[in-house]
């Protein structure tokens, strides 16, 4: 008779982001790519995988990703791409010394036009190669990888 498993797993799955009419990306779905039963092993290669991922990202623009441009919680598409607020997100670019995107029109929101292609290409040649991590991070809402929990309670006989 087999054993029974128990406890937690960690997969680390990919997300699967396509092109919106929207002029964006919304995440498609996704899928498991291996299972750690320890989570510090498991965001150690989500965070692998992750750095590969950008750096191959043929749009690497993170404010042109989001989960649905009416579901983003305001009025904005900022709020699916970062957790932050857009005067911290620009007074952390202005710290490092990085141009803000051109202004949206008066009393648009958001403020800035963060889905410039202009602004995100000049952004990356203000930041040295080895600090985009820094920049990527800005827009933690966007990940091609995630841990997922996963109880364990009963898989059942594993004897088959």
């Amino acid at each position: 008779m087999g054993e029974q498993c128990s406890g937690t797993a960690y997969l680390v799955c990919q997300v699967d982001w396509e092109y919106n009419d929207e002029g964006g990306y919304g995440p498609r779905g996704e899928e498991a790519r291996l299972a750690f039963r320890d989570r510090d092993r498991a965001e150690a290669h989500r965070l692998e995988l992750e750095r590969q991922s950008r750096k191959a990202w043929h749009d690497p623009n993170p404010a042109r990703f989001t989960l649905d441009y009416d579901s983003c919680g305001d009025e904005t598409y900022l709020s699916c791409s970062t957790s932050l607020d857009e005067e911290t997100l620009a007074g952390r670019l202005a710290e490092r010394g990085v141009p803000l995107p051109p202004p949206n029109s008066p009393g648009h929101r958001p403020r800035y036009n963060w889905l410039s292609g202009d602004w995100w290409e000049e952004a990356q040649r203000q930041v040295p190669q080895a600090d985009w991590p820094w920049l990527w991070d800005l827009f933690d809402r966007v990940r091609f990888y995630e841990v997922v929990e996963v109880p364990l309670d009963s898989l059942g006989d594993t004897a088959g």
